[in-house]
């Protein structure tokens, strides 16, 4: 079967309008392909999902109407393929993650150059934080007292000046 009149086969398929007959033909022609035919290869993929699907009347001998299958848009595809890409992503952020953790990177590594000299005691180096962040809020709290201080004296000066 050539392939114009193969992908004329397929969108019949998506529309509905093949025979129960034309449908196994199809079907068969996908399975027996050897090249890759993105197309083909699409309605492998539904014709596959839905005969794996099947319904209680089916499965009591009755007799079934099928509604008309629709092509999966663009859209759907494109979705579907960048969720996978995220989830993808995702596992290989944390499988790396995880070696990482596992390995030299597993504990945190604590020093710290006190006058020139290494010290990797981890007491030492949070106590030398410590006194840092005091003597820190210290000299922040000493020019805050000297703005609040300046800017009493300038409001004095306004208001003896309007008086």
């Amino acid at each position: 079967m050539n392939t114009d009149r193969l992908h004329n086969m397929i969108e019949r398929y998506f529309s509905g309008d093949l025979s129960v007959r034309e449908e196994q033909l199809l079907l068969k022609r996908l399975l027996e392909m050897k090249e890759k035919d993105p197309m083909a290869e699409e309605a492998l993929a539904v014709m596959s999902w839905t005969h794996l699907q099947s319904s209680p009347a089916e499965s009591d001998g009755m007799t079934v109407v099928r509604k008309s299958r629709s092509k999966p848009s663009s859209f759907r595809l494109a979705s579907l393929r960048i969720a996978s890409c995220a989830a993808a992503a995702a596992v290989i952020i944390s499988g790396v993650f995880l070696y990482l953790n596992r390995h030299e990177y597993g504990h945190p590594v604590c020093y710290a150059y006190i006058e020139g000299k290494y010290i990797q005691n981890p007491d030492e180096v949070s106590t030398l934080i410590s006194s840092q962040l005091e003597e820190m809020s210290a000299a922040s709290n000493e020019t805050t007292n000297q703005a609040l201080s300046e800017l009493e004296e300038m409001r004095r000066a306004l208001e003896d000046t309007s008086l």
